[in-house]
């Protein structure tokens, strides 16, 4: 019997809302959620809807591992789960002081409920607050240039407002690659009137609606942005 579980795509921060269909216990398919919230609109790009295959890729990890003897064997999810147990108890009491010989590293592939639970196990278990993201390197910048420019390191506005906007200025993105979701809020955007600005040193196909291309050396990148 075929079941399909609701949950978010996880290729993009866009938050696409999806159902993941599984059979025999396998996930088999993804198709869209076409009723009530959801940012994409009840559509999905061509990432989201192939994003079940990579649950099933033989490269994944399906068993815990420890390393024994100086190899990694399969082990069981409990005696996994008191190995790490076990070990994070000893080094929190050789340190009862010093809340830095521990972090966690978050990753961009979880929902943001799954990230808050994992800051709140640092926090709260672990006595940390050493926690990092994989999107941390390229996204530090812009989060500080926000907080500084609008007093929040986050959008100002909504993703469906994009679509009203008078004028689009993009800048280190090739959209319809990365986001394209938010790619066809641009194009409705463009269908409206608006005028799009884009200043990046990639080729890409959205210079093709582009009000104003510029293509710029990779190093006039930043000394673009400062005077402008």
């Amino acid at each position: 019997m075929m079941k399909k579980i609701k949950t978010t795509c996880v290729y993009c921060g866009t938050g696409c809302q999806v159902y993941l269909k599984v059979q025999d216990g396998k996930v088999v398919a993804t198709k869209p959620v076409r009723d009530g919230f959801n940012p994409g609109h009840g559509k999905l790009c061509i990432k989201g809807w192939n994003m079940h295959e990579f649950i099933n890729s033989p490269e994944r990890l399906t068993d815990p591992m420890i390393r024994k003897n100086g190899s990694f064997e399969k082990v069981s999810w409990d005696e996994a789960i008191e190995y790490i147990v076990d070990n994070f108890k000893k080094i929190i009491s050789e340190n009862p002081s010093n809340n830095r010989v521990l972090a966690c590293l978050s990753s961009a592939k979880c929902t943001n409920e799954e990230n808050y639970v994992m800051q709140k196990f640092a926090r709260a278990v672990l006595y940390t607050n050493n926690v990092d993201h994989c999107a941390r390197l390229c996204h530090a910048s812009t989060v500080a240039g926000l907080g500084s420019a609008f007093g929040s390191g986050a959008m100002t506005n909504s993703i469906d407002e994009i679509a009203d906007a008078d004028v689009l200025y993009i800048t280190g993105s090739n959209t319809n690659e990365q986001h394209p979701l938010i790619g066809t809020q641009i194009l409705e955007a463009l269908e409206k009137g608006a005028k799009f600005n884009r200043f990046h040193y990639l080729g890409v196909d959205c210079r093709i609606c582009t009000s104003l291309w510029n293509n710029h050396r990779s190093s006039g990148f930043c000394k673009s942005n400062c005077y402008s």
